[in-house]
């Protein structure tokens, strides 16, 4: 991965997917407000802003809504989980975690994300399809 530097971090993998960073929560939203993230991964203890505030802001948002927010957290306990699933988290991950856990975690809700983008897009298709072709105007 090549890490860049600037007014966020940036790191590419070779199949060219893409990971931003920053390290203060009110940042973070500010970026994924910029970006619009395919997904976003984040910890519940940072600086600025905290997790919580950064799932509750972008759920708030409409164009941030409904990008899949996962936590990756030390934060352990049930009632922690528990408000993070009641803010909307996709998923609770907790450290130490392995490799295979957040890659199945982020498959997971890819697939899901693609079967609602599968089924708006033959729900707009059906509803194109019986609209009137023609609409004569009278005079």
């Amino acid at each position: 991965m090549k890490r860049i530097q600037g007014e966020h971090h940036r790191a590419a993998d070779s199949r060219g997917v893409y990971c931003y960073w920053r390290r203060d929560g009110a940042l973070g939203v500010r970026l994924a407000r910029e970006l619009l993230p395919d997904m976003i991964l984040s910890d519940i203890l940072m600086p600025g802003l905290d997790g919580y505030g950064v799932l509750a802001t972008l759920s708030q948002e409409r164009l941030t809504a409904a990008i899949p927010f996962i936590f990756i957290t030390a934060r352990v306990t049930r009632e922690d989980t528990r408000k993070g699933m009641d803010l909307g988290a996709d998923d609770y991950i907790t450290k130490p975690f392995t490799r295979k856990e957040l890659l199945n975690a982020i498959h997971t809700r890819t697939g899901k994300q693609k079967v609602l983008v599968d089924q708006i897009s033959q729900k707009q298709t059906k509803s194109a399809r019986i609209l009137p072709m023609h609409c004569p105007i009278k005079s």
